[in-house]
């Protein structure tokens, strides 16, 4: 039986899109020469359209992936192929939803730590209540059922073969919608990496899924799906070019 009320799926799904909070950097920087450049570049964001959501986008129905909170790109559980550029797990503390107070992060182990111990955010029993969190990078490719003329404008302006791609970011907090997409890059790609396969060259497959099966409260959350489908090389490329080398996650 779901101990899930529907203010903890309101807060899961229409958080961080409804109260302002700190902008959560790629990365963890600690001195100008710690800087990546690969920080450096524009990316779209990507957004559930949810009945919750403080916005609304022409043509856009709940479950849909919108751009920018301005044009329909897939309808919820249509297929959107991507190419992993980066993934940043982190934690927050898990502040009721509507509140105003200032939200902390925590990127390190040591930051963690001194978060679990001076948070004022805590659960009835005076634990912390501190989430997880992650911010997904993507090259992610135009589906077949975008249409520009509807839209307005075209965002996929990266041509690799013939496949049009763009640059576009979205984030999940909470423990399942963390492993259902930071969980399945780190897996699949250290999988590969062990044997001695380049895990970073397959497509994953991003959807919008419905979740809360079994549960009266039903809510509609990002889902990344790895792939054997390798993805074509000059995306492969520009995302190694976007990290700065290394691994995604």
């Amino acid at each position: 039986m779901s101990t899930r009320s529907f203010k903890d799926v309101q807060s899961e799904v229409a958080d961080a899109e409804a109260r302002p909070q700190l902008p959560a950097p790629v990365q963890q920087v600690k001195s100008v020469e710690d800087s990546d450049p690969s920080t450096d570049f524009a990316e779209a964001h990507l957004n559930i359209l949810s009945k919750t959501s403080m916005f609304d986008v022409d043509g856009a129905s709940v479950g849909d992936i919108c751009l920018n909170k301005e044009i329909k790109i897939a309808s919820e559980g249509e297929v959107i192929n991507s190419v992993v550029v980066k993934c940043v797990k982190y934690f927050k503390e898990n502040w009721p939803f509507g509140s105003d107070k200032f939200t902390r992060f925590a990127y390190t182990p040591e930051e963690i730590a001194d978060l679990e111990e001076t948070t004022e955010c805590r659960k009835k029993n005076g634990q912390p209540d501190i989430v997880p969190v992650c911010d997904i990078h993507l090259l992610i490719e135009q589906p077949d059922s975008f249409a520009e003329e509807d839209a307005g404008y075209n965002p996929f302006l990266f041509d690799f073969g013939g496949r049009k791609f763009a640059l576009a970011k979205y984030t999940v907090q909470k423990a399942a919608a963390v492993r259902d997409n930071y969980g399945s890059v780190h897996t699949l790609v250290a999988g590969y990496n062990s044997m001695g396969v380049d895990g970073t060259k397959f497509i994953f497959k991003l959807r919008s899924v419905e979740k809360g099966q079994g549960s009266p409260y039903k809510w509609k959350q990002f889902v990344l799906a790895g792939t054997t489908d390798e993805a074509p090389e000059g995306a492969v490329k520009f995302a190694q070019t976007l990290r700065g080398g290394g691994s995604p996650s």
